[in-house]
């Protein structure tokens, strides 16, 4: 039942009139009465007979059953718009992303959501991947933007290369191999270790970087030699190769996680991630 019929209805009850109803809903008299002449076609019964003096309105036995039922709907309805107004205002979508994610990808993020999503507030926490999968699992993020190995479920995902790299001066031949490395828990930290192993290479951490520059900035030092995804590769650096002692190193999938089911603010920022790191169309599976 249209719930402005609902309202005309028990004002006409509550005013004791068609007359006063009218002045307390700033609507003319005959179009209360045109609005009580609907729902009682809805309904098919009268509801409402007018006083014999004319100045009052009777129930009928079918308008005292409405009443009760439809003070019950007028309620439900202003309380489902007040709790849907306000979570329209104040969504909130806690995302996680990943510390090893390029600039531009992480700039993109953010400035996109911002500007596509302006009644979504994100919490974005930065972090490592390890860090990150447990905090989600623990129900700590609605969704996380984080590395791991192929082909394992996601929302979304794509392949990255990462290679060796060095600066132009290091000797890439000095035993054991200087490296460095982002924290323990990083995919290409356990990647590049098993495949110095797997040729019998040994290997020394010469430097642990909490981020991508601290990482860049050891390499461009000379400091030692990292593995790094192609995109976030310093410029001038020294691409190492098998030939030289250095193996390729598995492929990671970058992977947008959400456990099931999202909110509707999540599936909102999901699909728009969707759109801009992966490219894939909002709402295409």
């Amino acid at each position: 039942m249209d719930s402005d019929l609902l309202k005309a209805f028990l004002t006409v009850v509550d005013a004791g009139g068609f007359t006063r109803a009218a002045d307390r809903l700033a609507r003319t008299q005959s179009t209360i009465s045109q609005q009580i002449r609907r729902l009682e076609e809805e309904l098919g019964q009268t509801l409402l007979l007018r006083h014999p003096a004319g100045r009052n309105v009777l129930l009928t036995p079918a308008g005292e059953l409405l009443i009760g039922y439809a003070r019950k709907l007028l309620e439900i309805s202003e309380e489902a718009r007040s709790i849907v107004s306000s979570a329209k205002k104040n969504a909130v979508v806690r995302l996680g992303i990943t510390e090893d994610l390029s600039l531009r990808s992480l700039t993109t993020i953010l400035r996109s959501c911002r500007a596509a999503l302006p009644a979504i507030t994100l919490h974005v926490t930065s972090a490592w991947g390890d860090a990150l999968k447990t905090l989600h699992s623990a129900g700590e993020f609605d969704l996380i933007v984080a590395k791991q190995a192929s082909h394992l479920p996601g929302l979304a995902a794509r392949s990255e290369r990462a290679i060796w790299v060095a600066s132009p001066e290091i000797d890439a031949g000095q035993d054991p191999v200087p490296l460095v490395v982002f924290p323990l828990g990083c995919l290409y930290r356990s990647y590049g270790t098993a495949a110095l192993e797997g040729v019998g290479r040994s290997w020394r951490i010469a430097f642990t970087g909490q981020g991508v520059a601290a990482v860049q900035a050891a390499v461009s030092a000379g400091i030692g030699v990292a593995i790094l995804p192609e995109d976030i590769t310093p410029p001038r650096m020294r691409r190492l190769r098998a030939s030289e002692g250095f193996p390729p190193i598995p492929s990671v999938d970058l992977a947008l996680i959400g456990s099931a089911p999202l909110s509707l603010p999540a599936r909102r920022v999901a699909d728009h991630l969707e759109e801009i790191l992966f490219r894939r169309k909002a709402g295409v599976a």
